[in-house]
């Protein structure tokens, strides 16, 4: 019901977000479909625990690594605002106000401080580094294994209003949100749009589909786009502002909402 998104581990199978279910289903390489965690059922939870009776609600980005030898899964809870961890056919939050219920905003910090706004798209390194589409945030997460979150990307501001009065006060330090556009540039100067879904490229460079475009963050060692050396920056690899169908060179595609990138 509504798969959302779906990853390959070293055995061939693929394990896919089944957001319109509330759970994680896999597909064994016999093309064998069981339900991989969650209950597929269920009207939307957050319980951790045993795979099979832990909750999910509106699940949409999935990925993987191997510690050691153990296959660990991790999953964009959107509707959570936070990002699950399978291992063991265990359930645990990783990250996104851990050990309390769900609830929506934008913070760095502990998996406990940690905060995020509808997750979309998730992708982890073979060293366990996830970057996280924090779709509503306009912003692009980094977390680590330990589920410490920061913010990998993207323009944020104290001012709700675009007016020159502060708007976070009552609210814990640092109460930044992040703010929507469609700049290229350095990391923090950068703005996305909605951004959805992410992947990791050669020297953990980071493509993301982003409003009607795609783009890049090169934040180790360097990489050509367009001919320009980016390093610690983000630019657009292809795609324009306004929805399109065109093909042709990078500057000169359009896209109409891409949503998922491999």
């Amino acid at each position: 019901n509504l798969p959302s998104a779906a990853v390959v581990d070293e055995d061939l199978n693929v394990y896919v977000c089944d957001m319109g279910n509330n759970c994680i289903r896999r597909v064994d390489k016999d093309g064998i479909v069981s339900t991989f965690a969650g209950i597929c059922t269920h009207e939307g939870g957050y319980d951790n625990g045993p795979a099979l009776s832990a909750t999910f609600n509106k699940p949409q980005g999935i990925s993987m690594w191997y510690d050691n030898a153990t296959l660990v899964v991790y999953v964009a809870d959107t509707a959570n605002h936070r990002i699950r961890e399978i291992r063991n056919g265990q359930v645990s939050t990783l990250s996104g106000h851990k050990n309390m219920a769900p609830m929506q905003g934008y913070r760095d910090g502990s998996p406990v401080e940690a905060r995020f706004d509808s997750p979309s798209g998730i992708a982890t390194t073979a060293t366990g580094i996830s970057f996280v589409a924090d779709t509503i945030n306009h912003l692009i997460r980094r977390v680590e294994k330990d589920g410490t979150t920061s913010t990998a990307a993207g323009n944020t501001t104290h001012f709700f209003n675009g007016d020159d009065m502060d708007d976070t006060y009552g609210c814990p330090p640092p109460c930044l949100h992040g703010v929507q556009g469609h700049r290229d540039g350095s990391l923090y100067y950068a703005q996305f749009a909605y951004p959805r879904d992410v992947t990791i490229g050669l020297n953990n460079t980071v493509l993301i589909t982003d409003g009607h475009r795609v783009r890049r963050i090169t934040t180790e060692g360097f990489s050509f786009v367009q001919n320009i050396k980016s390093y610690n920056r983000v630019s657009t690899v292809a795609g324009q502002m306004a929805a399109g169908k065109q093909d042709g060179s990078g500057p000169l595609t359009s896209f109409n909402n891409p949503r998922g990138i491999a």
